[in-house]
């Protein structure tokens, strides 16, 4: 079975590094982008899962969630931010994940927009808390 893959993009190193280290130890094949250029080279159809900051240095994440959904219709899209809470996008209410991120409920996030599927590595084990 394949690993789901996750894009974090966000413009700050350390958040990038710390999501995506979380993230493949919870089993989850990640990569990263710090903006829009990157994260447009990067988008090929492959991912299951973009993590967007509301704030990047050259746009805004609602602007380049929309764009990843032009290339990428079937890609789930979740928001951080460290300075909204919800927003409407697309029509629909989203929660935005607040910064910084409580990561037993980022993973549980994750894991319930991949449809509520474990990563692919642990669908036999139990569920441990990473902290």
């Amino acid at each position: 079975m394949d690993m789901e893959k996750i894009l974090i993009i966000d413009d700050e190193i350390q958040i990038r590094k710390s999501l995506k280290y979380v993230l493949s130890i919870a089993g989850y094949e990640v990569d990263t982008a710090s903006g829009e250029k990157e994260t447009l080279e990067k988008l090929d159809g492959s991912f299951d899962l973009a993590i967007v900051d509301m704030i990047l240095e050259n746009t805004e994440g609602f602007a380049l969630a929309r764009k990843i959904k032009v290339r990428c219709p079937d890609i789930k899209i979740l928001f951080a931010s460290g300075h909204f809470e919800s927003a409407s996008f697309l029509g629909k209410e989203v929660e935005i994940l607040k910064k910084p991120l409580n990561i037993e409920h980022f993973l549980d996030k994750v894991k319930e927009e991949l449809g509520g599927k474990e990563p692919s590595c642990l669908q036999n084990r139990s569920h441990k808390k990473l902290s």
